[in-house]
C-alpha cells in the first residue's frame, strides 16, 4: 500500500479513483499534531485518523485479534499498539508487527480537497491484511511443525510470510483446527469452533498443510523422518520445529493419595476444560493454586459453582509474579461481594478420599483441614509434552526438567531441529538460573517467529530481572493503579489495572531499553497519577531459604518436605511487550507488559 496512502496538510486535490467511494471525515484544522480520532463511516463501522508531522493516516479501528478498540491503545512513530493484548500494527502498511494478532489492519487513502479530508474505500467493513507470501517452488524442502499451539502456528506463518519456498506441514494430534488455549479458563461455553485461531481457508491461503488427528510416535533425527500412527510411510523433513506444548501438572499418588479418583482435573485441553465446567455446576470445587489460571477459573466459575475453596502455598494470589502488595489488592477485590469463594493460604492438598463410586468426596490439607467437595482442579504449573523425544534422547536435547533445550535462536543441539513454546527451555538473563520456561501465549508465538527467522537467515533472539516495584495510584479501594518493576535506572516491566493505555505506551520505552533518571517516570504515568508513588516489596526472582520457610509456615507445615520444596527457586516469568486481561470482574481490566 505504501506511503501514498497518507495525506499532507494543505495538499492540493488529487485524482480520485472512480472505483472508490468517498467519505468525508472532517476539516484538517480539527486535528492537533499527534492526535488520533475515531471517525464513524457508517453507524456500524469506524476508522481511526491520525495526524503526525503534518501527515494524516487512516486505518482500521479494531484489532483483528479480539476486536478490541485501537483508540484505547497508543501510537508511537508509525506503530499502533493494542491496549488489550499488545498486538502492534504499522499504520501506513497495516501489517501486523507483533503477536498475538496473526493479521494486519486495513489502511485507507486520504485526499485533501481545500482542507476537507476524504477517505477512500470500496466498501465499509471490517477486514484485515496479510503480508505477501512466498510461493512453493520446491516440494523437496519440507518444514514440519509438530503441535498446534501458538508457537507452531507462528512458526508456520512466519516461514511462509518470510518467503519460504518449500512445503510447510503442521501435524496435530487434535481432530480440530488450532484453537486459543488461553481462553479455556475464561469461559464455560467452550467449543473448538468458537475458540479456533483461524479457519481452514486461512491455512490454505498461506500454503500450510494441516494433518489433524495425527500422532507422531517416533522421530529419526539422523534420517530426518517422522513416523505417525496408521501410516507405514514416514514423513520426511528438511527443518523440524517442536511445538508440542505442555499439560497441567498433577501430583503423584505417593505425594497425594487418592489423586487417581474421578473428578480430579487440570485445564490442559478443551475436552478436559469442558468436563470441569460440566461436573462443577452447582457443586463444591477445590482449586489448588493461586496463579493466573487458578484466578481466572475462580472468576469464571464463581457464578457457576456452589462453593469454591482456593488452597495455595502462597500468602496471596499472583504473589510470585506480581508480589504480595498487588496480590493482596487483587485478593481483596476478588472477595468483594462474593460469598462462595474462600482462600486457604500457606497450605496444600495432602490426600483425597472418595465415595463408593470412586468420585472425590473430601480433601485433607497440610494444615489438617478437611474440605467436603465434588470436584478438584489443580492449577499448580505444567509438564512439558516431551515424551516423544525423551524416550530415546541420545542427542542431549532434553533437560533435567524434561524440557527441550534451545539457544537464543530456538535451535536445539541437533542441526535443523528447533523448539519453542511451553516445551522449550530458553536462555534468559532475567531468570535466576539463566534459563526459563515461560508458559505464555505471546512468548510462545515469539519463539516460533524466532525459529522461522533463523531458518530464513534473519537474526532475531531473546534479557534483567528487577529488584524493586514502584506503585502509582489506588491499589486498594478503587483498584486503579500502575506498577513499574525496575532494576537500577531501567524500567523492565509494567502492570496496570484500569489504567489503559499506560501499559501499551510504556512498552515502547521498555522495548527501546530506555532509562529514566532516579525519581523520573514516564509522563503518561505521572499525568494519570500525580501523587507520589510508593515503593513495593522485592519479590521477582526470589529464592526462599530454610529460615524464611520456617517463618512463613506454621508449626504444622514446617516439615522437611515443605522446606525442601520451599528451597526451590521459583520460575521467573517475564514477557516481551505483552498485555493480557484477567477477568477479575465484569468492569475491571488488568494489563501487563514485560520485556525479555
Amino acid at each position: 500500500m505504501g506511503s501514498n496512502l497518507s495525506c499532507r496538510r494543505n495538499k492540493p486535490a488529487v485524482q480520485i479513483d472512480s472505483s472508490m467511494k468517498e467519505y468525508e471525515i472532517g476539516h484538517e484544522d480539527n486535528w492537533e499534531d499527534n492526535e488520533v480520532k475515531e471517525i464513524k463511516i457508517t453507524p456500524e463501522y469506524s476508522i481511526l485518523v491520525y495526524l503526525r508531522d503534518n501527515l494524516f493516516y487512516a486505518f482500521g479501528s479494531k484489532c483483528p485479534h479480539k476486536g478490541a478498540p485501537l483508540i484505547n491503545g497508543t501510537i508511537v512513530d508509525k506503530t499502533v499498539k493494542c491496549a488489550l493484548h499488545g498486538s502492534e500494527f504499522d499504520i501506513e502498511s497495516g501489517l501486523c508487527e507483533d503477536y498475538p494478532a496473526y493479521e494486519g489492519i486495513p489502511t485507507f487513502q486520504i485526499v485533501n480537497v481545500l482542507g476537507r479530508l476524504k477517505v477512500l474505500m470500496k466498501e465499509p467493513g471490517v477486514y484485515s491484511i496479510s503480508r505477501p507470501l512466498g510461493k512453493i517452488f520446491s516440494h523437496q524442502r519440507v518444514a514440519v511443525a509438530i503441535g498446534s499451539g501458538a508457537s507452531a502456528v507462528a512458526f508456520a506463518q512466519s516461514l511462509r510470510e518470510g518467503r519460504w519456498e518449500g512445503r510447510i506441514l503442521l501435524i496435530s494430534k487434535d481432530n480440530f483446527l488450532p484453537y486459543d488455549k488461553t481462553r479455556l479458563s475464561e469461559t464455560v461455553n467452550l467449543s473448538a469452533e468458537n475458540l479456533k485461531l483461524k479457519d481452514a481457508d486461512w491455512f490454505q491461503h498461506l500454503g500450510i498443510e494441516l494433518r489433524l488427528n495425527t500422532i507422531v510416535h517416533r522421530v529419526d533425527m539422523v534420517k530426518r523422518k517422522l513416523y505417525v500412527d496408521g501410516s507405514p510411510v514416514p514423513v520426511p523433513y528438511t527443518k523440524l520445529f517442536i511445538g508440542t506444548g505442555s499439560r497441567g501438572r498433577l501430583p503423584t499418588s505417593r505425594l497425594v493419595p487418592g489423586i487417581n479418583l474421578k473428578n480430579i482435573y487440570t485445564i490442559s485441553d478443551i475436552h478436559e476444560a469442558q468436563r470441569v465446567y460440566d461436573v462443577s455446576k452447582g457443586k463444591t470445587v477445590v482449586i489448588e493454586g493461586s496463579g493466573f489460571i487458578a484466578m481466572e477459573l475462580v472468576s469464571t466459575m464463581k457464578k457457576h459453582a456452589k462453593m469454591i475453596y482456593i488452597v495455595t502455598r502462597q500468602k496471596r494470589p499472583f504473589q510470585t509474579v506480581l508480589g504480595e502488595t498487588v496480590g493482596k489488592a487483587l485478593q481483596r477485590h476478588i472477595m468483594t461481594d462474593v460469598k462462595n469463594v474462600e482462600f486457604f493460604t500457606f497450605d496444600e492438598i495432602r490426600s483425597i478420599t472418595g465415595n463408593d463410586k470412586g468420585e472425590v468426596k473430601m480433601v485433607k490439607t497440610l494444615k489438617k483441614r478437611e474440605i467436603n467437595c465434588d470436584v478438584v482442579v489443580y492449577a499448580i504449573g505444567s509438564v512439558p509434552n516431551s515424551e516423544l523425544f525423551s524416550a530415546a534422547d541420545k542427542r542431549g536435547i532434553i533437560s533435567k526438567t524434561k524440557h527441550i533445550v534451545v539457544n537464543e535462536f530456538c535451535e536445539t543441539n541437533v542441526t535443523d531441529v528447533y523448539a519453542g513454546g511451553d516445551v522449550a527451555l530458553v536462555p534468559l538473563d532475567c531468570a535466576v538460573t539463566g534459563t526459563a520456561t515461560i508458559a505464555h501465549w505471546n512468548f510462545a508465538s515469539y519463539t516460533g517467529k524466532i525459529a522461522a527467522a533463523r531458518i530464513l537467515h534473519v537474526n532475531e533472539s531473546f534479557g534483567d530481572h528487577y529488584d524493586e516495584s514502584i506503585i502509582f495510584g489506588d491499589i486498594y479501594d478503587n483498584l486503579k493503579f500502575c506498577v513499574l518493576y525496575r532494576r537500577e535506572r531501567k524500567i523492565l516491566a509494567c502492570a496496570t489495572v484500569n489504567a489503559d493505555p499506560i501499559a501499551a505506551r510504556v512498552s515502547f520505552n521498555i522495548g527501546d531499553h530506555f532509562q529514566w533518571e532516579p525519581g523520573v517516570y514516564p509522563k503518561i504515568i505521572t499525568d494519570t497519577f500525580p501523587e507520589l508513588p510508593i515503593l513495593g516489596e522485592e519479590f521477582f526472582g526470589f529464592k526462599l531459604d530454610r529460615e524464611t520457610c520456617i517463618t512463613l509456615y506454621d508449626s504444622q507445615s514446617t516439615t522437611e518436605e515443605v522446606v525442601r520444596r520451599g528451597n526451590r527457586q521459583f520460575d521467573t516469568l517475564q514477557y516481551k511487550d505483552t498485555e493480557f486481561p484477567l477477568g477479575l470482574a465484569e468492569d475491571k481490566q488488568m494489563n501487563f507488559v514485560f520485556m525479555l
